[in-house]
């Protein structure tokens, strides 16, 4: 209620009415929560382009020697923050350990780490166990 004087004192003040206001209230979060849905999809793709990039023999594996390269150029993807910490423990959540990766089996398939970067999609997964966090610049 006190949220609801504030808004209709402020509307007055300039001539809308508390309707109209709540309105482009409801607009505005309608656009913002398609703007990050876009944003999402648009670091998806830079994701997967990441991934095949670190793929240098393009076996469709991230082999031991490529995995740093990988978490490097994840790290410098623009417009989230990268966790190392919550990316290995999602590996190893997903069966993949990264501390202890066995040259013979040829390191991780590119599907595996594809299925972790799902991560970012997940509104299920909790803010302290994101391996990417959009950033915010308003």
């Amino acid at each position: 209620q006190e949220v609801e004087k504030k808004l209709a004192d402020i509307s007055v003040l300039q001539g809308q009415s508390v309707d109209e206001l709540i309105e482009q209230v409801r607009e505005y979060r309608e656009i913002s929560e398609k703007v990050e849905e876009n944003v999402k999809s648009q670091i998806v793709q830079n994701l997967i382009s990441v991934i095949f990039t670190a793929d240098q023999d393009r076996d469709f594996i991230i082999d031991p020697e490529e995995v740093d390269g990988l978490k490097q150029r994840l790290t410098s993807i623009e417009g989230v923050d990268f966790s190392e910490e919550n990316f290995n423990k999602a590996l190893v959540k997903a069966g993949f350990d990264p501390t202890q990766i066995d040259v013979k089996k040829g390191g991780y398939s590119i599907q595996a780490v594809i299925e972790v970067l799902r991560n970012l999609m997940d509104k299920d997964v909790a803010d302290k166990d994101n391996i990417f966090t959009i950033q915010r610049k308003i």
